[in-house]
């Protein structure tokens, strides 16, 4: 911009130097015709009239010439001086419109410029407005889960108030079986004192009859005359207490038929010796008789006033049971009545205030999901030419750089191939040297090497992978990984050979010339499930994860019973993001090894990536009633309380998970599930110690 600045000015002092002495030439024409001639001075002879009045006109033409001349010139001045001024004028115009042009440039790029400045604080301020609708997003999610987890809250405390009610109205029934159980047990030891009472009379009825019977064995040679007569009588009169006794008397009326054949078997062995007194135990018995008339009168008019006196008080106690029993379900019909009326009205209240919180955050979300798909689709449209672009061009990078690993990888196997052949055959060349090839200048010590060295046997591709087997659990690759090599050599459409070496170079990390490997195998065995299987692991430690999903999915065609391949193919559709796919592979694994705790955990992290936290939390659980003790599960359990804002279950659970496992205090540090709560001093002491 300099440059074209200073050629610009250069131009014009240029132009003003070139018109300058034409300015200059127009200045000094018009000072010059200004002048006019000086007259000279003559002598003025003596004239006549008529020659006067000739000079006067003279003089008057040529004032008029004069004064014609003088406006000529200024005419002729002032015409030149226009055609100057035109002149420099247009000199000046190339220059003005140059300027011109420049200033219009100048504009038109400042114009551009503050366009292009407001585009891009326009897209600035849409990506703001962007970074602005996403932390509303998620503050109406959060706010939406707050909601929510106020009316879980709401409804367990509704619930908790309904059990509460249940319990009351429990309580209120056991209070009245309680009523129930007492007023019967009020009936109960009335009616034992009853029995009681009566049993006292029956016990003082016996004794009577004890006594009675004792003075009868005193009198017994008297009594044996009347006996027979007694013995009716007393049947009779047994009858009747029988009758007035009701139930009650049974047991006595058996006592007394017992002692009655007692009595009677005794009397049969008196009889001989009680002859002789029969007159006496008449008189006696008279005597008794009328004795024990009054009595039994009298016992009768005891135990009916005492049957009236408890029929009275049962009926009474029967009225009033009645009454409180009426009173209670009248009470307990009440507060029932009320109970249901205040669980209907706190119904009808939690489904309006359920109701519209449901619509304003319908509403809300509405208009978030409006604002979101505008800004989306602007900003999509915007970016998704640039993404289709660019995803083409990493797909055939990618495409290329797949292509020449695998050229260079079965390259490289055939280089080891031959290298390795190179190195037996020069092997075999030594060791066919013999003794007498070595020349006699030797050392004898070689001599006796060479000879002492055995010839090594040849060895069967079986055997070789067995050789290497033992190398593998001894940990010693690069040697397992030469026995199969031989193998293969020997034996190169044996898929299991191809599937261990492709195992042994994973172990060491060469997870390329692994895939090489695999694919051998699954050229010679396409449905062989363990290469798959591998392949898609060493695809996924390459964070190759489409790769590896699609070799876990041939996997699961071949063998959909595999709960490994299952649990395999979910995690690399989470490592793709395509969470629901995961959940839905996770359920199958879980179909064939329920009581797997890792793909519990697994699924539960899953669900925390969808935001379904309480089914994540369910199946975190179910992971640890499995197995307590496994860390991962506490500790993505206590990630997903911190989302939750849930601070007092995070910590604890990351207590537990840190406990089992201190390698989590690091991943804690770091981790953004924790963000919620990692301004809390208790979290931070946590991650400290």
């Amino acid at each position: 911009m300099k440059s074209k600045n200073q050629a610009v000015f250069a131009l014009i002092v240029k132009s003003t130097i070139v018109f300058l002495p034409l300015l200059l030439s127009v200045g000094i024409a018009s000072g010059q015709s200004a002048l006019s001639p000086s007259p000279t001075i003559t002598p003025t002879p003596v004239l006549s009239n008529q020659e006067r009045e000739e000079l006067a006109r003279l003089r008057a033409e040529k004032r008029i010439q004069q004064q014609v001349q003088s406006d000529f010139n200024s005419a002729f001045s002032r015409t030149t001086i226009l055609l100057n001024v035109w002149l420099v004028i247009l000199s000046l115009f190339p220059v003005a419109i140059i300027a011109l042009f420049w200033l219009l440039r100048r504009v038109v790029i400042r114009e551009i410029v503050d366009r292009a400045m407001q585009q891009l604080q326009g897209m600035e301020n849409l990506q703001n407005q962007l970074t602005t609708v996403k932390q509303e997003a998620e503050n109406v999610i959060q706010e939406a889960k707050k909601i929510n987890y106020e009316l879980e809250q709401e409804t367990t405390a509704l619930q908790q108030k309904i059990k509460s009610e249940q319990e009351n109205v429990s309580l209120l029934t056991s209070e009245l079986d309680l009523a129930k159980a007492q007023v019967l047990g009020r009936l109960e030891t009335e009616l034992k004192k009853s029995q009681e009472n009566i049993e006292n009379l029956e016990s003082k009825f016996a004794s009577g009859l004890s006594k009675l019977e004792f003075d009868v064995q005193q009198q017994r040679e008297i009594a044996l005359e009347n006996l027979g007569k007694l013995v009716s009588v007393m049947a009779e009169e047994l009858s009747n207490l029988k009758s007035g006794m009701q139930q009650q008397q049974e047991v006595a009326v058996a006592d007394l038929e017992i002692s009655k054949s007692e009595f009677t078997s005794q009397l049969f062995k008196w009889q001989s010796d009680a002859q002789t007194q029969k007159d006496i135990a008449l008189e006696s018995l008279t005597k008794l008789q009328s004795e024990f008339a009054d009595n039994l009168s009298e016992l009768q008019r005891d135990a009916q006033k005492q049957k009236e006196i408890t029929f009275e008080s049962l009926g009474e106690l029967d009225k009033q049971l009645k009454l409180e029993l009426s009173e209670l379900q009248v009470d307990a019909q009440e507060q029932k009545n009320k109970i249901v009326e205040s669980l209907t009205v706190l119904q009808s209240e939690f489904a309006n205030k359920l109701s519209e919180l449901q619509g304003d955050a319908q509403k809300c979300k509405e208009l978030i999901i409006e604002n979101l798909e505008k800004s989306g689709s602007e900003f999509t449209s915007q970016f998704s030419e640039l993404q289709v672009n660019a995803q083409q061009q990493k797909i055939l990078i990618l495409e290329k750089l797949e292509r020449l690993e695998t050229e260079f990888v079965s390259q490289l196997s055939e280089l080891q191939l031959d290298a390795q052949e190179r190195k037996d055959l020069i092997l075999q060349e030594l060791t066919e040297i013999t003794p007498e090839s070595i020349p006699e200048a030797g050392n004898s010590e070689v001599k006796e090497e060479i000879q002492e060295q055995p010839q090594q046997p040849e060895l069967t591709a079986d055997e070789y992978v067995q050789q290497g087997d033992g190398l593998f659990s001894k940990r010693r690759y690069e040697d397992a990984i030469a026995a199969y090599n031989q193998a293969v050599k020997i034996q190169p459409d044996e898929p299991v050979a191809w599937l261990k070496r492709g195992l042994t170079l994973g172990r060491l990390k060469r997870y390329k010339d692994a895939i090489a490997s695999y694919d051998r195998a699954i050229q010679i065995q396409p449905d062989y499930h363990q290469a798959w299987c591998d392949r898609g692991v060493a695809f996924g430690n390459l964070q190759q994860h489409q790769q590896a999903f699609g070799s876990f999915d041939k996997a699961t065609q071949i063998k959909p019973d595999d709960a490994v391949a299952w649990l395999n193919r979910g995690l690399s559709l989470v490592a793709l993001e395509q969470y629901e796919e995961a959940i839905a592979s996770l359920d199958k694994a879980l179909e064939f090894q329920p009581n797997s705790p890792k793909i519990w955990d697994k699924r539960g992290y899953t669900l925390v990536r969808l935001g379904r936290d309480d089914e994540a939390i369910a199946s975190f659980n179910k992971a640890l009633e499995i197995k307590p003790d496994y860390a991962s599960a506490h500790y993505n359990k206590a990630a997903c309380y911190a989302l939750q804002r849930q601070v007092e279950r995070s910590l604890l659970t990351l207590q537990q998970a840190i406990e089992l496992n201190p390698r989590y205090k690091e991943d804690a540090a770091t981790d953004l599930d924790f963000d919620e709560i990692a301004d809390d001093e208790r979290f931070k002491q946590l991650i400290a110690e």
